[in-house]
């Protein structure tokens, strides 16, 4: 048998019948970033952007009746891209993508949307 298997006939409980619960809070993500652009065809701007990140996830495991809470701040850079159109006098689309890293960990966030 492998290090890391459990012999189910060794063990003194039924682990189907532990209660289990897991959850993770809402990740709380913010950056400082700075972005440079250039218009083209007198409408739609293209740009870069980059800067600072730092996020926070706290997690919670339950089984039976142990709590386990874990969490972990970190810091780490950003990069993206994304244009904008204007739509009325007032009014723009914008279409970006962004990849954060958080250095000291192995969490990185890829993100893309529209405005």
């Amino acid at each position: 048998m492998a290090q890391h298997q459990i012999d189910p006939e060794a063990r003194p409980y039924d682990p189907a019948k532990l209660p289990r619960k897991r959850d993770v809070d809402g990740p709380t993500f913010f950056s400082v970033d700075m972005r440079a652009g250039v218009v083209v065809g007198n409408k739609a701007l293209l740009y870069v952007k980059g800067g600072y990140a730092n996020g926070r996830i706290n997690a919670t495991y339950t089984a039976g009746g142990t709590t386990t809470k874990d969490g972990t701040n970190s810091d780490g850079w950003r990069v993206g891209t994304g244009v904008e159109l204007p739509v009325a006098k007032n009014m723009l689309v914008r279409a970006e993508y962004r990849y954060t890293n958080y250095s000291d960990t192995d969490l990185a966030r890829h993100r893309s949307w529209l405005d």
